[in-house]
């Protein structure tokens, strides 16, 4: 269970440090149920930026319309995923304090902090679209171990 986006032990609530950031992004961030695919959501210079869809065949053979899955059209650079990420993973910081855990706030900060160097040497070496392939693979892996803990 995540713990509630109010105000903490400094009294101030997760989106007093988050304000571009829309409270129900925070939430599913919070409780591990955020897209990773859609962490464009979160960065506020991408925030007033059209939805691109396209038309799905649902498994009742009905034509709906579909948000695409993260492509490099969405993160055309590093930057445009790492600026999101970095947001992504403050918040997920702010609840690890808020929660007083702080064996699994050292944990996170160092994984995440070396997760973003290491996907920055990925970056160097490898073509753009591989890199942003692995990351998302990487973390729809690590979204379960997130919901357990």
């Amino acid at each position: 269970m995540a713990p509630p986006l109010v105000a903490n032990t400094t009294g101030r609530s997760l989106a007093s440090y988050f304000p571009d950031v829309r409270p129900a992004l925070l939430l599913a961030i919070a409780k591990h149920e955020f897209d990773p695919g859609q962490l464009f959501k979160i960065d506020p210079q991408m925030k007033d930026r059209p939805k691109d869809s396209h038309l799905q065949l649902s498994e009742a053979g009905i034509l709906i319309k579909a948000e695409r899955d993260a492509s490099p059209k969405e993160y055309p650079s590093f930057r445009s995923l790492h600026d999101p990420l970095h947001i992504y993973f403050n918040v997920l910081m702010h609840q690890l304090i808020a929660s007083g855990n702080h064996s699994s706030l050292i944990d996170f900060a160092h994984g995440s902090s070396k997760y973003i160097s290491g996907l920055y040497k990925l970056y160097l070496e490898y073509e753009w679209p591989q890199v942003l392939e692995y990351h998302f693979k990487f973390h729809n892996r690590r979204i379960v171990e997130m919901q357990e803990g």
